[in-house]
């Protein structure tokens, strides 16, 4: 048995407006040997977001060409930052955006299980940093918590990668001047398709970075 409760706010206004609900549910039952306390750890969370514009989002081939209204995800704690141990996996992996523009991103894959398993997909760990060239007269390196994004599909087969300069704690207004003036705010990488996103929001393909 449990309850749910929920919690609901807004941010932006017309087009750009989102409302948020975080759904929170709380067990009202436990077992005869769990401790009567219960904590937020015991709680499940989700969230729901309704856009008023809807937004880009892939479908089951993974391209960017359709849209979502609202969408719904489940919430969990961010795992503790341990120390950096020789049972992690140390990955670099490089995106070719195209015009020797490239996004090399060095990160850390947690053990793999040990005994029988029927596959698995290892998560992120977390990032060491990214280094993205040829979109600005010097290389720009990325170690912001919020600016890199990671995402394993199953077993690991393919990787999704979300790069967001604005995101990036004290990048420097001269470099933010020139990705404005090729209009490129991000990048994407979903399977082997690869996208810029501009400053309005406008997601485009390889190959639509403005010159």
């Amino acid at each position: 048995e449990a309850t749910k409760t929920t919690d609901s706010w807004s941010r932006g206004q017309a087009a750009t407006k989102r409302t948020y609900t975080l759904h929170t549910t709380i067990p009202t039952e436990l077992r005869a040997q769990d401790t009567p306390i219960v904590f937020p750890s015991d709680f499940h969370y989700s969230l729901n977001t309704v856009f008023a514009t809807p937004q880009p989002t892939t479908d089951w081939s993974s391209q960017l060409d359709t849209t979502l209204e609202d969408s719904y995800v489940s919430l969990s704690p961010c795992a503790d930052l341990l120390p950096i141990t020789s049972s992690y996996g140390k990955r670099v992996t490089t995106i070719d955006f195209g015009k020797d523009r490239t996004a090399t991103s060095t990160y850390w894959w947690p053990p793999g299980p040990t005994g029988i398993t029927a596959g698995y997909t290892a998560p992120l760990v977390k990032f060491e940093h990214t280094v993205i060239e040829g979109f600005t007269a010097a290389p720009i390196t990325l170690t912001g918590f919020y600016s890199q994004t990671y995402r394993p599909q199953h077993h690991n087969f393919s990787e999704d990668f979300y790069f967001d300069f604005l995101l990036e704690p004290g990048i420097s207004a001269e470099v933010m001047d020139e990705l404005r003036a090729i209009d490129v705010r991000a990048l994407i990488q979903i399977y082997d398709q690869t996208y810029t996103v501009g400053f309005d929001g406008t997601v485009r393909k390889l190959g639509a970075v403005t010159e």
